[in-house]
């Protein structure tokens, strides 16, 4: 885990999950799963309740595809794909 605080730009703190949530619940258009997580912050310059932004990896590969979560589609039974196009084809008028 990664935290970023404009108040120190270029500081990175670090942290770990301590607690993920049992749900998600839905605030407005948003979905919210609060965690608990501990912050190494030596020395202390993050001050408690600031507004930062946190970066958790939940997963890594090798050579992965990444793709912007706008690519995806879902259909009407939940299933999300991307479009994939294997060929371009010019037509002349």
């Amino acid at each position: 885990m990664e935290i970023l605080s404009d108040a120190h730009p270029g500081r990175v703190w670090t942290g770990r999950t301590e607690l993920v949530p049992k749900q998600v619940v839905t605030r407005g258009t948003r979905s919210i799963g609060e965690l608990l997580c501990s912050v190494f912050n030596d020395p202390p310059d993050l001050l408690p309740n600031a507004t930062v932004d946190v970066h958790i990896r939940i997963g890594e590969g090798a050579n992965a595809l990444v793709i912007p979560r706008g690519a995806v589609y879902a259909d009407n039974s939940n299933n999300r794909f991307v479009f994939r196009v294997e060929a371009i084809i010019s037509i002349s008028a």
